[in-house]
């Protein structure tokens, strides 16, 4: 992508979002992009195939509960499988 085209879509995506949080919420909910499951399961399926270069996303989870998610569980056994 040019330069110049990041700036565009920035714009346009401040203009759609910048000023109203909850339809940002919506759009990170939608079905077409956000992966259902908890994170770990989440994680699974955008690693899995080539689904990390889709639309996919799960940072919908952190607005769930921001102050407990089970990321730091999921990372500490993703380290521990690294030694494997």
């Amino acid at each position: 992508m040019f330069e110049k085209d990041k700036y565009v879509y920035a714009e346009r995506f401040d203009k759609s979002y910048g000023d109203t949080p909850q339809r940002f919420l919506e759009f990170l909910n939608s079905t077409e992009i956000a992966v259902k499951g908890n994170y770990g399961e989440t994680w699974s399926f955008i690693r899995a195939d080539c689904n990390s270069l889709k639309r996919y996303t799960n940072f919908q989870l952190f607005f769930l509960n921001p102050q407990k998610t089970d990321t730091d569980k999921y990372l500490h056994e993703e380290r521990e499988s690294w030694g494997d």
